[in-house]
């Protein structure tokens, strides 16, 4: 600026720089002598009175023009929202006793730092342009030693208590939960099993399968199941008794099979299924009819109602096997006498059997 005034006093204007072939040209010029292009009046700059222009020594002084001060305020207006950025970025890091993260970032490393300090100049400078603060802004203030201990010893206490309380809440919710389960679980209780006393007493075999079924349903125990084997041992024992008895006895089948009819829908024992098809079997090759007998010819004519066989009327004579199980004995005037080699007494004699005329097969 010194040089400009001088040039001033001898009356030559300042110099510049054209924009567009960057020549030396006057500030004051509106075209370019070298070039022609349009260049525009400069901004004005501020009027600056010397110590010369007020009759005393001549020294330098500087003046920040305009554009100047708008880009220092701009640069200083970044840095400062920058630095409130990351500020924010490290409290939000911060640790349970108020640590940071290290960084390698040097202004986070000078964080707290101010700014290098200015001389005179630069300082009225600063003044100058209003930006005290904003360099001011990046100091930050360091708690003392006895602030920073007294924060953390307020964090760690809080973290005792929320751990005390935490402990407490948890074993008493423990507690109630465990109660909770107590309370709602089924209290189990011990079913009486008297199926063997039932036997012992003389009850049928059939009632008391039942209560042992009963009883293992309710308290399945080693225990249990056994009473339960030993008593359907027992009952099917007496089924096989009225199913082979001699002399036949109509009723005893009959009853036979109701008894291994219920039992077979609480039991799922092999056992059991297999003697239930057997007494099934039994009932219907027991089921025919002495329709007609021809005394001459020596033969008779039975119906049959076994569903196991296609064949619903058999003619047979002396010597023939009526269904492939019962052998013909004799046919007499007004009845049929067979044998049922298939059930024996226990010296071999078969069950002896006597058919008449639209009656029921019976004993011999």
């Amino acid at each position: 600026m010194a040089g400009d005034s001088e040039k001033i006093i001898r009356g030559e204007d300042p110099m510049r720089l054209c924009p567009e072939c960057r020549m030396p040209i006057s500030i004051l010029a509106n075209r370019c002598r070298y070039c022609g292009s349009n260049v525009g009046k400069p901004r004005k700059e501020v009027e600056t009175l010397t110590v010369q222009d007020l009759g005393g020594e001549a020294h330098s002084s500087y003046t920040v023009s305009g554009n100047v001060k708008e880009a220092l305020q701009s640069f200083m207006t970044e840095e400062k929202a920058t630095s409130d950025a990351k500020a924010r970025e490290k409290e939000r890091r911060r640790g349970w006793f108020g640590r940071k993260k290290k960084s390698d970032d040097p202004m986070d490393v000078a964080k707290g730092a101010s700014l290098p300090p200015l001389d005179t100049a630069r300082h009225d400078l600063a003044s100058s342009l209003g930006l005290d603060d904003i360099s001011t802004s990046r100091r930050s203030k360091r708690p003392t030693a006895a602030q920073e201990w007294t924060r953390r010893a307020m964090i760690g206490g809080a973290a005792i208590v929320g751990l005390a309380v935490l402990w407490f809440g948890g074993s008493l919710a423990y507690r109630k939960y465990q109660d909770y389960q107590e309370s709602s679980r089924p209290k189990t209780s011990v079913y009486p099993n008297r199926a063997m006393q039932m036997l012992d007493s003389g009850k049928p075999a059939v009632e008391a399968l039942e209560e042992a079924l009963t009883a293992v349903k309710q308290n399945d125990t080693p225990e249990y199941r056994s009473i339960a084997e030993t008593v359907r041992v027992k009952f099917i024992e007496d089924v096989e008794k009225r199913l082979n008895a001699i002399p036949y006895d109509r009723g005893a089948l009959d009853s036979a099979s109701t008894d291994i009819s219920k039992i077979g829908m609480k039991d799922t024992d092999e056992r059991i299924i297999k003697l239930m098809n057997q007494v099934n079997q039994e009932l219907n090759c027991y089921k025919f009819v002495l329709a007609s007998l021809d005394p001459e010819k020596k033969t008779a004519t039975f119906r049959l109602n076994n569903p196991n066989i296609p064949e619903r009327e058999q003619t047979v004579s002396e010597g023939d096997y009526l269904q492939n199980r019962f052998i013909v004995k004799r046919i007499g005037p007004n009845f049929v006498r067979v044998d049922d080699p298939k059930v024996v007494s226990s010296v071999g004699t078969p069950r002896s059997l006597i058919a008449r005329l639209m009656m029921p097969v019976s004993a011999n």
